[in-house]
């Protein structure tokens, strides 16, 4: 069955939810065991045919949501948006498309992890002109009204695991 017919079957969650996953890798691992907990990676559904934004090392880029099917996913769909919120997260998602991904803030969230605070690094980390993907969904829901920031001071402290462990997080697909 070709992947586009998988794609029409599959749903896909609401547009502007935010999303975090799972994946297989050694980097993967290592953002898992450094914040203990089962997510790794971020993202925001952009459109109702499963187009999603995230930030990875290549930049912030567009990509469909069904290249983590078999992942574990969980989704904020106990979370109350309007239409308006939704649209917000979204749009802002795409304006972000290509910008860099941010590398400093990956060291300095391992190392805060390990309990060293660098606060150079944090400051240089806390700049809006790379993203990481945590950092790309918190600032979304900020530009909408929407407190994503899990009790952090800057989209740049904001992991996977603090966003999996939001109040309304439920896992995808529903089963």
């Amino acid at each position: 069955m070709s992947e586009t017919i998988l794609r029409k079957r599959r749903p896909v969650p609401p547009v502007g939810s935010y999303f975090v996953v799972r994946i297989h890798g050694f980097v993967p691992w290592v953002i898992r065991a450094a914040t203990h907990t089962w997510a790794d990676h971020a993202g925001i559904v952009i459109d109702d045919h499963g187009g999603i934004i995230e930030a990875e090392p290549g930049g912030v880029r567009k990509a469909h949501i069904g290249q983590y099917t078999g992942c574990r996913m969980a989704v904020n769909l106990g979370e109350t948006m309007t239409d308006q919120q939704r649209a917000v997260v979204a749009d802002e998602a795409q304006r972000l498309i290509g910008v860099a991904y941010n590398d400093m803030d990956i060291a300095d969230l391992g190392l805060e992890a390990l309990g060293w605070h660098w606060r150079l690094l944090a400051k240089l980390a806390a700049g809006d002109h790379e993203l990481i993907c945590s950092a790309l969904v918190a600032g979304g829901g900020g530009k909408a009204g929407i407190d994503w920031m899990c009790g952090k001071t800057a989209a740049s402290e904001v992991t996977p695991a603090d966003l999996a462990k939001r109040p309304g997080m439920q896992p995808w697909p529903p089963g």
